[in-house]
């Protein structure tokens, strides 16, 4: 089941990016490194082939900053309100107490995410159809052809040292290397 049926998008005027509109897309929401919006949304798009297979059949838990990450920053695990249609709704058994938890299939769900200020994607460790409680980072960062290398190392270094201060294991993996630009 998804968040909802694919209505016809109010996009007009705004940027595409992987076919979903990117409202604000110019906001800056790192001021140190400067990616706006849209480079975000574009960096994930980069990123697909590695990143969704990571994301796919867990619950996902959403860092969101739609101010950017001068204003407040949270986590999401329940898709709410947020028109996101391409978002897997999960089984309310998973969390009765709440509202549906949400896990992204596609890259299309991973640009919608980003459209409704998400900033990070962390996926649990368990597989939907078994939830546990555990969690585990499935961001992807790689340098891209289109994308500075300074722009994708600071995140890197940050999710780095937030797993490190909570002694939870660091696991970088690249693309086979016939496959790296």
């Amino acid at each position: 089941m998804t968040a909802g049926k694919a209505a016809p998008r109010k996009s007009m005027g705004r940027p595409q990016v992987g076919g979903v509109g990117i409202s604000s897309a110019q906001r800056v929401i790192d001021a140190v490194s400067g990616v706006s919006k849209r480079e975000l949304a574009e960096y994930y798009l980069g990123v697909a082939e590695w990143l969704v297979p990571q994301l796919r059949g867990r619950p996902l838990s959403l860092v969101r900053a739609p101010e950017g990450l001068a204003g407040e920053t949270f986590f999401q695990r329940h898709c709410g309100r947020l028109k996101m249609p391409h978002m897997r709704l999960l089984d309310r058994a998973l969390d009765p107490e709440h509202a549906r938890l949400m896990q992204a299939d596609s890259i299309t769900a991973v640009i919608e995410a980003v459209q409704m200020g998400s900033i990070e994607f962390h996926t649990w460790k368990s597989m939907a159809r078994i939830s546990g409680t555990s969690a585990t980072s499935a961001s992807a960062w790689r340098h891209s052809p289109t994308i500075p290398g300074r722009t994708i190392a600071r995140p890197a270094r940050t999710s780095r040292r937030r797993f490190g201060s909570c002694r939870a294991p660091s696991n970088c993996r690249q693309p086979p290397r016939h496959d790296r630009p």
